[in-house]
């Protein structure tokens, strides 16, 4: 990471090694969503929108949960009783975004 803050790294080279900087990667993708979600209006019915759309007003503990599944891309499981996080994981990883379990 280091390279990155250095400027070493481009944002384009990190978005081509998404297996190099999974931690990067994954936060980004749950971030995108979220982003999209909470601008699309409350009633878009796309399933999607609705799963990633923040809960409250600023999504607090949203966003906690993106950090913590992005830090569990280097791991083989994640562990939590969290049921948003769990569907939120399931569909990336149905669409081959993540590994873990």
């Amino acid at each position: 990471m280091t390279d990155f803050a250095k400027g070493k790294i481009t944002a384009e080279k990190l978005v081509a090694n998404s297996d190099r900087y999974p931690i990067s990667n994954l936060l980004a993708h749950f971030n995108y969503r979220q982003m999209l979600a909470n601008l699309a209006p409350s009633d878009a019915g796309h399933e999607a929108l609705q799963l990633f759309r923040t809960k409250t007003k600023g999504g607090r503990g949203d966003w906690y949960d993106a950090g913590i599944a992005a830090i569990s891309a280097q791991a083989d499981v994640l562990v939590t009783a969290d049921g948003g996080l769990i569907e939120r994981c399931d569909w990336l990883r149905a669409r081959g975004v993540l590994h873990f379990k």
